[in-house]
């Protein structure tokens, strides 16, 4: 997302705090509908250890970008939302 002004800033960030919970309910959804819908033998393994794997670089990677060791995915949301509420009133 890209503002020019203070007044597009403030749109853009509650349009996408309004939008990105929907957007993900509705992918959840979706992928739920077609889980149901495969048969077991349609279904691929999942490999749970790259999962793991994944967060865990991800993990190191939001640390490493916003200089907080203690970011976990269970604290991630409260976290942001702290960090844009400080920039708005930054600017």
């Amino acid at each position: 997302m890209y503002a020019t002004s203070m007044r597009g800033f403030k749109y853009l960030r509650q349009k996408a705090i309004s939008e990105i919970p929907r957007a993900l309910i509705g992918q959840t959804r979706n992928g739920i509908l077609k889980s149901l819908q495969l048969s077991k033998s349609d279904v691929p393994k999942v490999h749970a250890h790259h999962f793991a794997q994944e967060y865990e670089q991800a993990v190191i990677a939001l640390q490493e970008i916003l200089g907080r060791a203690d970011i976990s995915m269970y604290n991630i949301v409260p976290i942001i939302r702290h960090l844009m509420d400080v920039s708005v009133v930054l600017q």
